[in-house]
């Protein structure tokens, strides 16, 4: 197999690339389609509704109505809240959120989009980056669809949105195999022999394009790329003796570490203005281990799968006595990588002469993202000396584009080698049946969203909020109980620890004082108030300062909430401040006018 970067004829490649494209795609969009029953979903209704996927629903309302995801007057009250210290967004998702509220406003809708959106893009920079290796139309096309229909997708879903958007880490693996099979982006053989820099030509270009983008992505990914980055450059070391491959990787990861600081900039400004605040985004050396890489979990069927067997497997496997099992069971890759992981372990283990280079390099890599993601394995070396990146788990998605890539080179081989028609027009037709399948059980239950509780959630969530909103003169602020811990706040009683953001996200004229950031003084407050608040001797008091803050009403989650102390504090809110004037249908939150009432009654 050889590189093909365009065959001959130029406008033959474009009709080529623009129908294998198109055909990608098309392919992936309907999948989606099916899978995600579009004829039952309501595009204006998230399709996740608890737990993280709040907290990303919260930042892309924060988008839509601010310049930035990183301030917004409308939580965190009476102060606001900053994301300095906890930015979990990424500049390039932020962008293509901004991008698509210039045609659509509604926060669950753009959320929808954004997420339906990665899939073909995860497509389509999947089939880029095969036919930059050599692969032909069909191998490559269905490689991208594969990509696109990984477990890890489905499995992050909405509430790990800015892993879902995984679509630039194919482009990385681009100048890590060109540097490990010796083409060296920055760098040519000159006429004499020797090595000559090399800035304009496209290889580097597109390195440097590449790392700016990936730069800009989900900071695990650039982070992930910048630990393999030096392993290409080791392989073309070790294997033709010269230092160039690791200077060109080195640059690429100067490139990439100059994007990434740039797009963290405001909070390393915030930081140096503020001080550091350790409890923002609070990380321990610990965490590698606890969420690292298991191969076991890479493997197995994946959780949620499609069929009944398959999620006995799970069960079998996963048993209470396991330890360390959390979000590293979404690791995953699906039955076709799976097969393309171990074959590539097998590629190392059986050397064989005249092998394809990229598919050796694959094998190299892949081996290397595994060493460094596993259990006791080199991240956690690595976390010793710089915790900020726990989540080792994560590089499979890493590891699946190394393996799809060699399932699809393995294909490709096997299709140069048939040249009759009728032969050809089967393999295809087994190609489709293998895309078919992979799609199938890459997808797992979990992509078809629970339409009918989601909808009903929303909408009772929805009327009660807005009801709140009608009763309230505009900008009114209000106070919620229990003060849940921003951001990471375990779950308090039966209460999910993203509940407080409900208010939020269905006004549009309200301040809420959930938001404010664990570690600054707003959240230290916020904290002293609401234990002033649920003790009877201080309430009365309380209640004045709120009031003096602007804030009037009150927001109880009595799920946050255990029975005995749900009614003691009932007893006494009601008795300060009278029956609530609005109440969720289930009776689970209730809300309380402040201000002149708690001024009248405190005489």
């Amino acid at each position: 197999m050889k590189l093909l970067a365009r065959e001959p004829g130029r406008l033959r490649w474009w009709i080529r690339a623009t129908v294998a494209a198109a055909a990608t795609v098309a392919v992936t969009i309907g999948a989606l389609a099916i899978l995600m029953r579009w004829d039952r979903v309501r595009w204006d209704v998230p399709f996740e509704y608890d737990g993280d996927s709040l907290l990303v629903l919260a930042l892309v309302q924060t988008t839509l109505e601010q310049p930035w995801y990183l301030e917004t007057p409308r939580l965190g009250a009476p102060f606001g809240s900053e994301m300095y210290d906890y930015p979990c967004a990424d500049t390039l998702d932020i962008a293509i959120i901004k991008a698509i509220g210039h045609v659509e406003r509604r926060p669950a809708a753009v959320l929808n989009l954004l997420y339906v959106l990665t899939f073909p893009l995860a497509a389509l920079t999947m089939l880029a980056t095969a036919r930059r290796l050599g692969m032909s139309w069909a191998p490559a096309s269905a490689a991208g669809v594969l990509f696109a229909f990984l477990p890890y997708h489905a499995l992050r879903g909405e509430h790990h949105l800015f892993l879902s958007t995984y679509f630039p880490v194919p482009l990385i693996v681009i100048p890590l195999v060109e540097i490990a099979v010796g083409r060296l982006p920055f760098f040519e053989l000159s006429d004499e022999g020797g090595m000559r820099l090399r800035i304009g030509n496209g290889r580097t270009i597109w390195s440097i394009a590449i790392a700016v983008l990936l730069g800009a992505a989900n900071p695990y990914y650039a982070y992930f790329a910048l630990l393999l980055l030096p392993v290409a450059g080791l392989v073309d070391l070790l294997t033709r003796r010269r230092a160039w491959g690791m200077l060109s990787a080195g640059i690429i990861a100067i490139v990439l570490m100059v994007s990434a600081t740039a797009n963290m900039l405001p909070s390393l400004i915030y930081e140096w203005r503020h001080g550091t605040n350790s409890l923002g985004h609070a990380r321990t050396r610990e965490d590698a281990e606890n969420y690292g890489l298991k191969l076991s979990h890479l493997l197995l069927p994946a959780p949620d799968h499609q069929s009944n067997w398959n999620r006995s497997v799970r069960r079998f496997y996963h048993s209470a006595m396991r330890p360390l099992e959390n979000e590293n069971t979404n690791a995953a890759l699906g039955l076709v990588a799976a097969v393309g992981f171990v074959g590539l372990i097998a590629t190392l283990l059986v050397p064989r002469p005249g092998r394809w280079p990229e598919l050796t390099a694959l094998a190299q890599l892949n081996l290397a993202a595994f060493l460094i993601g596993m259990l006791g394995g080199i991240g956690v070396l690595v976390n010793l000396a710089f915790s900020q990146f726990r989540c080792y788990n994560r590089i499979s998605i890493f590891i699946a584009c190394f393996s799809l890539l060699a399932v699809a080179a393995w294909i490709d081989v096997g299709f140069q080698c048939i040249r009759r028609w009728p032969s050809r027009a089967m393999a295809l037709l087994a190609l489709a049946s293998l895309v078919a399948f992979g799609v199938w059980d890459g997808a797992t239950r979990r992509i078809e969203p629970d339409s009918e509780s989601i909808d009903a959630s929303w909408d009772a969530d929805a009327k009660f909020v807005q009801g709140v909103e009608r009763q309230l003169p505009a900008d009114s602020r209000v106070f919620q109980l229990p003060v849940v811990v921003f951001p990471e706040s375990p779950v308090v009683h039966e209460m999910g620890f993203a509940r407080s953001l409900v208010g939020y996200l269905h006004s549009s004229r309200l301040e809420w004082s959930h938001a404010a950031m664990r570690g600054r003084p707003g959240a230290a407050w916020q904290a002293e108030i609401g234990k002033r608040l649920e003790r009877a001797d201080t309430l009365a008091a309380a209640l004045a300062e709120l009031e003096r803050n602007g804030f009037w009403a009150l927001w109880i989650d009595w799920t946050g909430y255990t029975p005995d102390d749900r009614s003691r504090l009932r007893n006494e809110i009601s008795r300060r401040l009278g029956e609530p004037f609005a109440s969720r249908p289930d009776g689970t939150t209730e809300c309380y006018k402040i201000g002149p009432i708690t001024a009248l009654q405190s005489r």
